[in-house]
């Protein structure tokens, strides 16, 4: 009897390590399975930070470029003559009216008032009475350099072959199309049009729109 009593504490001694080696095998797997999560829960949390901290740096740096500041001179028939910050991309528009506008006796036709603004730039605005080719030559008004450059644009709706080919880009063939396009068309609309010729893009039309007119 004494015997038998022996043998069941051995198998239950045994039963006992056996069920302290399983719960251990299981205790290291589910350690090791917590440990993988969290290393790759921490990965995904660096990369979420670094893609973040992109955007910031893309977002600060389009915002630094867009909200670059210019200083422009502004003279002649204006309420507050003087030197204006602007934003970079604002118009001769935006510094007239930061000057207090026009005064009375003002030619608003002696600027451009769509102009977009360059830094260190000396814009004038004579008066009717004004003779303006008295004016010193560095204070010459933005429309004359506008009208004088309308003067040398190349007309597409009246522009020979030979003219056509004087556009930066345009060689025989495309200035053929244009010369089509137009026949067909009754002529050009607008400059824009030219976008429908094969071979003129939105970035090549950006180029040649200063040398081109259509009136």
């Amino acid at each position: 009897m004494f015997e038998n009593i022996i043998s069941v504490i051995k198998k239950f001694r045994l039963i006992l390590i056996g069920g302290i080696l399983v719960s251990l095998i299981v205790s290291i797997f589910a350690f090791n399975l917590i440990n993988q999560s969290s290393e790759q829960a921490k990965v995904d949390d660096l990369v979420e930070q670094v893609q973040q901290k992109n955007q910031v740096i893309s977002e600060t740096s389009s915002n630094r470029d867009n909200d670059s500041m210019v200083y422009v001179d502004i003279k002649g028939s204006v309420k507050n003559e003087g030197v204006y910050q602007l934003k970079n991309g604002q118009r001769v528009k935006d510094v007239v009216d930061k000057a207090g506008g026009f005064k009375e006796e003002a030619d608003k036709t002696s600027v451009n008032l769509s102009q977009k603004l360059s830094d260190e730039m000396l814009i004038y605005v004579a008066s009717k009475d004004e003779n303006r080719s008295l004016i010193p030559s560095n204070m010459v008004q933005n429309s004359d350099s506008s009208e004088q450059s309308k003067g040398d644009s190349v007309n597409i709706n009246t522009a020979s072959l030979e003219e056509l080919q004087k556009i930066s880009g345009i060689g025989q063939k495309r200035a053929q199309d244009i010369i089509t396009y137009r026949e067909e068309h009754s002529g050009f609309k607008t400059i824009d049009d030219l976008k429908n010729i094969s071979g003129i893009g939105e970035k090549t039309l950006d180029k040649i729109k200063a040398e081109v007119s259509i009136d």
